[in-house]
């Protein structure tokens, strides 16, 4: 039932369009059903040779008039109809864009890339395709039936009964036998093509290291095996269908038959020229039972694209708070911050406390899965936090809304996405209306505005798909012009020099630390290579503080920051040596 709610909240805004449709669907199986069946009467008259045309004159009007009405009623009802299942699919998509928005920093737990690929495409195309191929014929095959049933009982209440049974036969019966099997198929396909785009998206994003480690007739042979198994699938699939075809025949010959017996031995005032009007309506009645078999098919595999696309709900949400930004500054302030990802499992952080003051660098450092990033996503807002507290200049972070945490908090990340655009608008992704000059001065300060000056069109140059064109080094400036154009007070680094030589690495960060003066650094990193101009260092393990001050008294200490540092020592003095 939930289900079916999920679904109606979506449709109940076009409800008039969705009556219209049907009442032109049912108008359209009329047309047809009174064309064949007056066809049928015009046919047997005429072949009475009349004496005058006069004695077929109403029959052929109506054959006119049924045949231009069938062609603009269906017409009409293709229109409404897929008017209605396109403007559903416009608010759908935008339910999913905004679903998958709040939830991709969570990464969509226990979903693939492609997964969700194929939810976008497939999913969200099979809910449309629920109410033309399923919904709308089978109220349209009720109305019809109903009609059907009224106008051959005037000629007899056991023909009109025989009628009805061949119709729930072959438009309820037959489809129900068959349909299980249909679903899962279906379902066995749509499972397979989701597979499908998430080899083919790890195979376009990783092609280099499927190259580099000679794994492409790996992962072409997994390709043409599923390739297999979805035309085994196709093939049992079309199988059936031609089965059910070929039933739903059988049925619709042998009510007509059994329809024409009745006339041969009873109904004796059906005359004898009203015989093929008869047999006509009957074969007209089947038309509208004709979808059935599609319809529970369809209904099948839309409602198992809606439990996947109502998955999705299911995920932790981002919060969002509305309203317009409000740069902060002055102190930032974490006191017993802990957080846990769900109910029942272990702390990622516990009672982590600091102060950040403005212009003051702070270092944290540890072991992977020690917390850190975490820190970093709930001081953006992307994580919620419960416990404990963070403030700034005394407002608790949760109270300030999103707009305003986006442009207090700018973040450059260790995989730093550049898009398939000109370098000013990379740039300008936090502020898009920002003017050439502004664009310009935020690359002088991040040390890359010589470079892009020195690319074949300068600022307008369009970058290749995540910046091929540039270095890592290249990139990682290119992120640091981005944040630096917000004008941010609090400059959030994660591993933002994961990638870089040593060399490049610490001109990245001569190049931070003097445009970012005045401005608060927070930065997660696991190398060593500026910790001496930090003004603090927070050593994070397990999530708890287990060590914290300046970089000459951490050494002196001998605990866990000293061994870290030794042995990064010790690898970057190899690296230079080679």
């Amino acid at each position: 039932m939930q289900k079916w709610s999920w679904i109606l909240k979506w449709v109940a805004p076009f409800r008039w369009r969705i009556l219209l449709a049907i009442a032109l669907g049912f108008f359209a199986f009329g047309a047809n059903f009174g064309l064949l069946g007056i066809s049928g009467l015009l046919i047997s008259r005429t072949a009475l040779h009349p004496s005058t045309i006069l004695m077929v004159y109403v029959p052929l009007v109506a054959v006119r008039f049924f045949g231009l009405s069938r062609a603009a009623f269906r017409y009409t009802e293709r229109l409404v109809s897929h008017d209605f299942a396109l403007r559903s699919l416009v608010r759908i998509r935008e339910w999913l864009f905004e679903t998958l928005e709040r939830r991709i920093p969570f990464q969509v737990s226990g979903r693939t890339f492609g997964d969700i690929l194929s939810s976008a495409l497939h999913d969200v195309d099979s809910v449309q395709f629920l109410y033309i191929r399923a919904i709308a014929p089978s109220l349209v095959a009720v109305f019809a039936a109903a009609l059907t049933f009224t106008v051959l009982g005037t000629f007899g209440v056991s023909i009109a009964v025989t009628t009805m049974i061949g119709l729930l036969v072959a438009g309820l019966l037959v489809p129900i036998t068959l349909i299980r099997y249909r679903q899962t198929l279906g379902r066995r396909a749509q499972a397979d093509r989701a597979k499908v785009a998430e080899i083919l998206t790890d195979s376009v994003r990783g092609w280099r290291d499927i190259k580099a480690f000679g794994q492409e007739s790996a992962f072409f042979n997994r390709l043409v095996h599923l390739g297999h198994t979805l035309r085994e699938t196709d093939i049992r699939s079309v199988g059936s269908q031609r089965i059910a075809q070929s039933a739903f025949l059988l049925v619709q010959g042998l009510t007509i038959c059994a329809v024409l017996w009745e006339l041969s031995v009873g109904s004796g005032h059906v005359q004898g020229v009203d015989v093929a009007m008869v047999a006509l309506f009957v074969l007209a009645a089947f038309e509208a039972v004709a979808p059935s078999f599609s319809a529970f098919e369809q209904t099948g595999v839309s409602l198992a694209g809606v439990d996947r696309l109502r998955a999705l709900e299911s995920f932790p949400v981002t919060p969002f708070i509305p309203g317009e930004p409000e740069p902060q500054s002055g102190i930032l302030t974490v006191r017993e911050l802990s957080f846990r990802y769900a109910d029942g499992v272990s702390p990622v952080l516990s009672n982590v406390s600091f102060e950040a003051h403005p212009g003051k660098k702070i270092a944290i450092v540890g072991q992977s899965g020690s917390g850190k990033t975490t820190l970093l996503n709930i001081l953006t807002g992307l994580f919620p936090y419960t416990e404990g507290s963070i403030q700034l200049d005394g407002t608790e972070l949760a109270s300030l809304n999103t707009a305003t945490l986006r442009s207090t908090f700018a973040v450059v990340s260790q995989q730093t996405h550049l898009f398939r655009g000109r370098i000013r608008d990379n740039i300008a992704l936090g502020r898009p209306n920002a003017p050439l000059g502004i664009i310009i001065e935020a690359a002088k300060l991040a040390r890359i505005h010589q470079r892009i000056e020195n690319m074949p069109e300068g600022y307008d140059t369009v970058l290749g798909e995540r910046g091929s064109q540039l270095s890592g080094g290249e990139r990682q400036r290119l992120a640091l012009a981005r944040v630096l154009l917000l004008d941010a007070q609090f400059l959030l680094m994660d591993e933002p020099t994961g990638h870089l030589d040593l060399e490049t690495e610490r001109e990245f960060y001569s190049g931070l630390f003097e445009s970012a003066r005045g401005r608060t650094i927070i930065l997660v990193t696991h190398r060593y290579a500026v910790m001496d101009q930090m003004d603090e260092i927070i050593v994070l393990k397990q999530g708890c503080v287990v060590e914290r001050g300046v970089h000459a008294d951490l050494v002196q200490q001998g605990g866990w920051y000293e061994k870290g540092y030794r042995q990064y020592a010790r690898t970057s003095g190899n690296q230079r040596s080679n």
